[in-house]
């Protein structure tokens, strides 16, 4: 992970243009403000995620908080690099992943069912095709959270059976995944980060003979 000081000044008005393109069809565009929402929700629920130590979706309220279609945003496309793309699907993916979540935390009442969105994550995440391996992992992962929202013996464990107890084990397994990747990981490699600009200022400093 390399730090990016220019974040804010980049998605400026006049210097940034995005759509959202699900294949050769452009859906819209996306404004430079819209974006910079999107990327301050996707840094709001890695921050309060820490707060835990697994995948916990009931921490939120959808509704009033986290109210973008994050799923459109798998299909973001422009003035964008490679790696910052990967970041912010990920990031979307993050949310969506606890919008699942939150079914099993909340024993089959959430956000994704209130508010009849979960067509729509559907939708997307059948037209998502990442390229990149740790994205295609990042989708396999949600897909068995999704198998499993509308199971009442998983969700409320109702006479479980075996095949019951082995998709709630595949539940727990692919959310433990996400939260180490999505959470614990992208901190740990952020401090890297900060580490390597650490090492590299030192360096400057000596250079220029302001450490004396």
């Amino acid at each position: 992970m390399d730090l990016n000081y220019f974040q804010q000044s980049k998605y400026s008005q006049g210097s940034f243009k995005a759509i959202l393109k699900d294949g050769e069809e452009t859906l819209r565009e996306v404004s430079y403000l819209e974006l910079s929402k999107i990327l301050r929700d996707i840094a709001f629920v890695r921050h309060q995620s820490a707060n835990y130590i697994s995948l916990y979706g009931g921490e939120f309220n959808f509704e009033e908080m986290l109210t973008a279609p994050y799923w459109d945003y798998l299909f973001l496309s422009g003035d964008i690099q490679s790696a910052e793309l990967v970041d912010i699907q990920e990031g979307c993916m993050l949310i969506i992943a606890l919008m699942l979540m939150e079914v099993y935390d909340d024993n089959g009442s959430a956000y994704i069912f209130s508010k009849n969105v979960l067509e729509q994550i559907d939708f997307a995440l059948s037209r998502f095709n990442p390229v990149e391996k740790r994205l295609i992992q990042v989708k396999e992962n949600i897909t068995v959270l999704r198998c499993f929202i509308e199971d009442e013996k998983v969700l409320r464990k109702n006479a479980p059976d075996n095949a019951s107890l082995e998709n709630e084990l595949r539940v727990e397994k692919s959310a433990a995944w996400l939260f180490r990747e999505f959470v614990e990981n992208y901190f740990k490699n952020t401090y890297e980060a900060f580490e390597v600009e650490r090492q590299k200022s030192d360096i400057r400093i000596k250079n220029f003979g302001l450490d004396k």
